[in-house]
């Protein structure tokens, strides 16, 4: 196993979900729709959120830049730069991770800004 890199691996765990997801029935889903509070709407009007936004743009100081941040990110970034377990990440078959803290991408969006800027001079 060892000698096997990332990408050969990917395909197992794609196979496993592909084989899941073929067994599932409309009632399983609709079950686990009603159960699992990670797959439901957001239970806040969308107009307060807008609003809400509004507002805090509105109070951001001149020439501040606000970044849409991707939900994945590298492999390992929470357990390098966060020292979180790795078993304690949502891990992507395309060795990516669920971005369960902002603060770890950011850290990695201003360490590329920096070395861009630097490079630049």
């Amino acid at each position: 196993m060892e000698r096997l890199g990332p990408s050969d691996l990917q395909t197992l765990p794609l196979e496993v979900a592909k084989r899941n997801a073929a067994r599932q029935m409309p009632r399983d889903l609709l079950q686990r729709n009603e159960h699992d509070r990670f797959v439901r709407p957001v239970q806040i009007k969308v107009q307060d959120l807008i609003e809400f936004e509004r507002l805090a743009y509105s109070l951001l100081p001149e020439g501040y830049e606000v970044i849409d941040l991707s939900p994945l990110c590298p492999l390992g970034t929470h357990s390098t730069i966060a020292s979180v377990d790795q078993n304690k990440v949502v891990t992507t078959v395309r060795n990516t991770e669920v971005a369960a803290d902002s603060t770890n991408i950011l850290a990695l969006e201003c360490a590329r800004r920096r070395r861009q800027r630097s490079n630049q001079n």
